[in-house]
Parts: structure tokens; C-alpha cells; sequence
């Protein structure tokens, strides 16, 4: 069950802010490496196509 950071003593809503960072962070990297995934599967499907009409 997650708890808010308010239902924490100081040093828990330190620790629940850093995951919560934490947690963004990673989000953003799997975004970023998502959005790399399509360009290069674009790419490849160009060079597939490319390559079948040679």
C-alpha cells in the first residue's frame, strides 16, 4: 500500500522523495530508450525495404 509522504516521520519523506526521484528518473531513460527503439526499427525497415528492391 503506498503511503504519502505526510503519513511519514522527516526522515521517511526524505527517503520516499528520493524514490519518488528515483522512480522519474528511470521513467525518462526507458522514454528516451523507447523513442530510440522506433527510430532504429524506422531505419531498419528502410534498409529492408531498400535492400528487397535491389
Amino acid at each position: 500500500m503506498a503511503v504519502a509522504p505526510y503519513d511519514l516521520d522527516p526522515d521517511d519523506d526524505s527517503r520516499w522523495q528520493e524514490l519518488a526521484d528515483e522512480r522519474d528518473e528511470i521513467q525518462d531513460k526507458i522514454d528516451e530508450l523507447d523513442n530510440e527503439r522506433e527510430e532504429l526499427e524506422t531505419r531498419l525497415w528502410e534498409i529492408e525495404d531498400e535492400m528487397e528492391n535491389l
